[in-house]
């Protein structure tokens, strides 16, 4: 009967041996990361959140010119240098001529967010300091958010004109016609190409709270 018992307590204590090497060897869950596709989607939303903001900010430093865009005051604009501050930033020279007859110098803002080229502002003011922008970017939500995400978006489906604006491409934008209701302007372009050839192109803005924003610029 001892022995048997011996036996059975032998059992018992070499499968608590092998469970705890077992244990010991295993991988902890607390340690290991989760694979799952949110990672990504999420730094890609805080990213295209924080673009929508600042161009939104920045957009709002160019009001004066986006107004006269929209009201149809600029009968075209005439593209000069093209200064590329790195490999991600563009700033490319301009001349407003003005429907008065008069014209002023200024200059189109662009940056690329990964592979895509965004218009940031078309203003004759100096840059803001770096933390003023970024504490105003931090004042952006609700509503206004919302508009600089649908800005992102269209801008990210204009590659195709803004590109040939940062490749020194296009040498005057010409406005056509303007059809403004709604809140929203709709500007038909005839765009000069560096070969001298022409193509029609549009440009779409909306105004929300005081400022205008262009959305879009597209050939057509």
């Amino acid at each position: 009967m001892k022995k048997r018992q011996v036996i059975i307590l032998s059992i018992i204590v070499g499968v608590l041996f092998l469970y705890l090497i077992a244990s010991q060897a295993a991988p902890s869950s607390k340690n290991v990361p989760v694979a799952n596709g949110g990672g990504s989607d999420s730094t890609a939303t805080v990213a295209q959140e924080h673009i929508a903001k600042q161009i939104m900010i920045e957009q709002q430093q160019s009001r004066e010119n986006l107004r006269r865009l929209a009201e149809g005051q600029i009968k075209s604009l005439a593209i000069g240098n093209l200064n590329n501050l790195s490999p991600d930033q563009v700033q490319i020279d301009i001349t407003a001529n003005f429907t008065d007859g008069t014209s002023l110098p200024g200059r189109v803002d662009l940056r690329k967010v990964g592979s895509t080229w965004y218009l940031f502002r078309i203003t004759r003011n100096a840059n803001l300091e770096p933390g003023s922008i970024e504490d105003l970017v931090a004042t952006v939500g609700g509503k206004e958010l919302d508009i600089g995400k649908e800005i992102v978006q269209q801008q990210s489906k204009s590659q195709e004109t803004i590109t040939k604006l940062v490749q020194g491409e296009i040498t005057n934008i010409s406005l056509d016609n303007i059809v403004n209701k709604d809140n929203k302007a709709t500007l038909q372009t005839t765009v000069t190409m560096k070969d001298g050839s022409t193509k029609a192109a549009e440009i779409k803005q909306l105004y929300y709270r005081g400022f205008w924003y262009i959305e879009k610029f597209t050939f057509k």
